[in-house]
């Protein structure tokens, strides 16, 4: 029997360890959501299969004040979830001729801290590297949803600048993008 145990054990490949998931939020404006989803969802589909990640966008109603629509973006990397911003941001300015945009982005309050760096280094780094300034707000929020603690960051850049941005912040390199 043990032997039979010892078989089983080497015909199966190792298992890498499971991270896990990078989970962030972007708060879309409500007019810009459309382009985001796309036509029959033909938008979240192109980001999801071109980063990995996977999306959910809030329903209208959970929102009663209608100017944005929190879009939720799961991936396994930090990397994967940083493209996926990217390419949301891309299409939420689509057509609007705007070469920079200042948008809200929730991040897990266990990741602040990586995000920030030692004596805001990591932030530094991020600025210098991209361009993008972020910004952590100090107060914590909750999911409503989930319940979570998390914080707002503000994101002043280009599209997929932000994306590029939020990837390194939270501790990967510079997404690599499928188109």
């Amino acid at each position: 029997q043990a032997q039979q145990q010892q078989q089983q054990q080497q015909q199966q490949p190792p298992q890498p360890p499971q991270s896990e998931p990078v989970t962030l939020a972007v708060l879309v404006p409500g007019d810009s959501i459309a382009r985001v989803i796309g036509k029959a969802g033909a938008g979240l589909k192109q980001i999801r299969e071109s980063t990995g990640s996977k999306i959910v966008v809030q329903e209208a109603s959970a929102n009663p004040n209608g100017t944005t629509r929190r879009v939720d973006l799961i991936g396994p990397a930090a990397n994967n979830v940083g493209a996926a911003v990217g390419r949301v941001l891309q299409q939420a300015a689509a057509g609007q001729g705007l070469q920079t945009l200042e948008v809200q982005v929730l991040v897990p309050n266990k990741a602040t801290g990586q995000v920030i760096g030692k004596g805001g280094e990591r932030l530094k780094l991020v600025r210098e590297s991209t361009g993008v300034r972020l910004q952590v707000e100090r107060e914590a929020v909750s999911n409503q949803a989930s319940g979570e603690e998390e914080r707002m960051l503000t994101a002043s850049g280009e599209p997929l600048a932000i994306g590029t941005a939020l990837s390194i912040a939270l501790g990967g390199g510079r997404p690599a993008l499928a188109f």
